[in-house]
């Protein structure tokens, strides 16, 4: 009889890692640490749930996990966001817990430790500078020049992530607006790097006794930064076109650069104007936003599936069922306040039928206040076309249609 094992779930607000548990046709004893928050999002899987108010004092998840231990010995730690990746790499070590180690956790978490690492390893990034504060900033631009990507070391998607295109942006920005306030407050390291006219591209990755056993390869219809307030999106690259295999050897050298024994990683790259490939950071955990439902579109599995069981060490196999179609995702934005109006899903149905399915995020009447990132979408829309070079024809029509009115 196989024992029961003993998963640590070290988690915020995701759902879809909670469905994977629901899902599995197998007795486990699970704990999870979360947020107080997030814990009736746990009820149907365990009881056995503990509350911290960040999981960013180790010291504090090490004593939880001390008290979990006492109960039953943790065979796995499963970390589904950023969040929860560098705790659950310091649990590891500390108590000599099968995974992703503390190190690797913290070069795949800190912006400045994973481009330091990978720049050893011979692969290039844009050029950065570690920042300790704004007074900084313009003695760094003498070096790279502008415009400049200010952001934090630690931290994920878009949020907090400026682009500054000049001196004189700046010195407004810090002395006349709010814009910058945060940064001083969040208590991670910062990062200036330079700003690069380019493609971006996402790859999502699983990893198992070190090789890369299967991967998903994306491009952003445009960047992230630059399409955070307007439509945000991507489609699955085929296997055939010439980029593909450069950007796969790129995902290659970035794992073993950072010593990646297992698990899900999700990577962006960038193609500059003179063809370059330059690696712009890692997580590890899958892709957010629609990159899950479109790999499942596209290819026939569930990535957050796979990433359970490589994290487990249960991986049998991958059997992929490539759809004939190039599947892809489209976010339309949404905006703060109170939802007046907005195009109504029907009407989006009916614009193109690639449209294969639509998520809807908020309704009418509902009052928002989040903050801006790249995933502050109020629909996100799955597609289905036969060529990469209809797609701009249908974003076309998407923003001919699409309106929002708040108040």
């Amino acid at each position: 009889m196989r024992a029961i094992r003993h998963i640590l779930l070290i988690n915020s607000d995701k759902t879809e890692p909670i469905n994977v548990f629901k899902n599995r046709d197998e007795e486990l004893y699970i704990s999870v640490i979360t947020k107080k928050q997030h814990k009736n999002l746990y009820k149907e899987i365990t009881d056995n749930i503990f509350i911290v108010d960040t999981f960013e004092n180790l010291l504090t998840v090490r004593e939880v996990v001390v008290t979990i231990q006492r109960e039953k010995k943790i065979d796995y730690i499963i970390t589904p966001t950023e969040k929860g990746v560098l705790a659950g790499g310091f649990i590891r070590s500390f108590f000599g817990i099968d995974g992703v180690k503390f190190e690797t956790a913290l070069s795949t978490t800190n912006k400045l430790a994973m481009k330091a690492k990978v720049n050893n390893a011979g692969i290039p990034t844009a050029n950065f500078r570690r920042l300790d504060n704004l007074n900084q900033v313009l003695s760094i631009a003498d070096e790279l020049g502008w415009p400049l990507i200010i952001k934090p070391a630690i931290g994920s998607g878009t949020r907090n992530t400026f682009k500054i295109n000049s001196k004189e942006e700046f010195i407004n920005k810090r002395d006349n607006t709010q814009l910058f306030n945060e940064l001083h407050t969040i208590g991670v390291p910062m990062i200036v790097e330079s700003f690069i006219e380019m493609d971006e591209y996402h790859c999502d990755g699983i990893i198992y006794e070190n090789e890369l056993v299967f991967l998903s390869i994306s491009k952003y219809m445009e960047p992230p930064l630059v399409s955070m307030k307007g439509f945000l999106g991507s489609y699955i690259l085929p296997k055939d076109l010439p980029i593909y295999n450069r950007l796969k050897k790129a995902v290659e050298d970035v794992v073993k650069s950072l010593h990646i024994p297992r698990g899900p990683v999700h990577i962006e790259l960038y193609r500059t104007n003179s063809e370059q490939i330059i690696f712009g950071e890692i997580a590890l955990r899958p892709g957010g936003a629609g990159v899950f439902q479109t790999i499942k579109k596209q290819y026939g599995i569930s990535i957050w599936e796979k990433a359970y069981e490589v994290e487990t060490q249960s991986l049998e196999n991958i059997n992929i069922k490539i759809n004939d179609n190039v599947c892809g995702w489209i976010g339309l934005p949404c905006n703060n306040g109170k939802l007046v109006d907005f195009i109504d899903i029907e009407s989006l149905y009916e614009l193109d039928d690639c449209i294969k399915y639509v998520e809807q995020h908020f309704q009418k009447g509902d009052i928002v206040n989040q903050k801006i990132s790249s995933t502050f979408h109020l629909y996100t829309i799955y597609f289905e076309v036969s060529q990469i070079n209809y797609i701009e024809n249908f974003t076309k029509k998407l923003d001919a249609a699409y309106y929002i009115v708040t108040v």
